[in-house]
């Protein structure tokens, strides 16, 4: 009896395997290589020869596929993609390349080009400049309408003196965020700094002064321009290609996002008390 099964399950096999789709070159476990992935690896093959693979050649291309995807499928097996931080941030990024390629490939209208840089000039200001000093008010023990209080009684009081005293640092439990240089920095090293949220609440000032409180991590931001050199947008038929560069990041970073919100919905994720 075992012998007949063994017998019938080899002929099934066979048959399945007689049975591939059509652009499938070969099956792995239950994931396919298809005819279309086996044929860039034989150019890139082929590439890099005065003459071109011979079938047998070709043959053997196929199975070093076949070899990968085995100790591939191996190591999933055996839980690498989820315990080893060397596996896995390659998978993670590599999904997150193919989420946001996938969204990039998009091609926006002119309209909405236009409209998008319209409504984020700062982003193509290129000469534009600040010098920023940035407080933060920490939350602590604060509710969200104290602190609110506190970042509005903070930003008058910047406004009329220039400066905090110590004390007042310590009234409205304020902080110096002192890794932003104190000098005039351009748009983009603001932004490697500040984020483009704060940078985009720098560059609302024109000319001196402080920008209206902003909500961070664990509290608000109080930015304070000490100087502003401004620089006219450039027209948008000049930069046409960066702006379009720009609005596909933007959807690339949207589409990642809102992939989460997903997967968050999904699969199930529970914190420990300590984390909630």
């Amino acid at each position: 009896m075992l012998l007949g099964m063994g017998l019938a399950w080899s002929q099934l096999a066979t048959s399945w395997s007689a049975g591939l789709p059509t652009a499938a070159a070969a099956q792995v476990a239950d994931k396919y290589i298809l005819q279309a992935e086996l044929q860039r690896a034989i150019d890139a093959a082929n590439s890099s020869r005065r003459e071109p693979l011979t079938a047998a050649q070709q043959q053997q291309v196929l199975q070093r596929l076949i070899d990968e995807q085995l100790l591939l499928q191996y190591g999933l097996d055996l839980g690498l993609a989820k315990d080893n931080p060397s596996v896995r941030k390659p998978l993670v990024q590599a999904v997150m390349g193919l989420v946001r390629a996938n969204a990039t490939a998009e091609q926006p209208s002119e309209q909405a080009l236009r409209d998008w840089y319209e409504a984020n000039p700062e982003i193509f200001a290129s000469a534009g400049q600040r010098h920023i000093r940035y407080y933060r008010v920490n939350q602590l023990q604060l509710d969200s309408q104290q602190l609110q209080a506190n970042a509005e009684a903070a930003r008058q009081a910047l406004q009329q003196q220039g400066q905090f005293t110590a004390a007042q640092l310590q009234q409205w439990q304020l902080e110096r965020v002192a890794y932003v240089p104190d000098s005039l920095l351009p748009v983009n090293k603001l932004r490697d700094y500040l984020g483009q949220t704060l940078v985009n609440a720098a560059f609302a000032l024109t000319a001196p002064g402080v920008a209206e409180p902003q909500p961070v991590n664990n509290g608000v931001a109080l930015l304070q321009v000490l100087a502003a050199v401004n620089a006219d947008a450039h027209n948008f038929e000049v930069v046409r290609e960066q702006v379009q560069r720009a609005w596909q990041r933007q959807r690339g970073e949207q589409a990642l996002r809102a992939l989460l919100e997903d997967l968050r919905n999904d699969y199930t994720v529970t914190l420990s008390t300590e984390w909630q």
